[in-house]
């Protein structure tokens, strides 16, 4: 995850605020996932308990995404070096926590964080 060089690596910001999310099918038709084709068709087939807490949980993880991003920008320069790492760290390992979330959706494991949930994982 380019995030997590931006810790190390404040330049490599410029390469990480270029991202954007991509849809469920954007992602495996841009992938080189051999069965993507099933991939994608089988998301319009996905039951609504799975379905609904899974889009809920990638929305979200978007949005820390961009705040992360946005966080990141605004304190690279500013911040003190060992501040900004105890920030970024914190802040990757809620994300880490929110993309294991959708991978446990993802195989069946779990129904999704409820938003006190969340919230809790970005409480600073």
């Amino acid at each position: 995850m380019l995030l997590e060089m931006v810790v190390d690596v404040p330049d490599c910001l410029d390469m990480v605020s270029d991202w954007r999310p991509k849809s469920y099918q954007e992602h495996f038709r841009d992938s080189g996932f051999s069965d993507k084709n099933l991939a994608i068709r089988a998301y319009d087939h996905v039951p609504s308990c799975f379905l609904t807490p899974f889009e809920q949980t990638v929305e979200c993880l978007n949005h820390e995404i961009r705040s992360t991003i946005a966080h990141a920008a605004s304190h690279a320069d500013t911040a003190k070096a060992n501040r900004f790492r105890e920030e970024m760290t914190d802040k990757l390992m809620a994300l880490k926590s929110l993309i294991d979330a959708a991978g446990a959706i993802i195989h069946g494991s779990a129904s999704g964080l409820e938003q006190d949930q969340v919230d809790a994982l970005f409480d600073d």
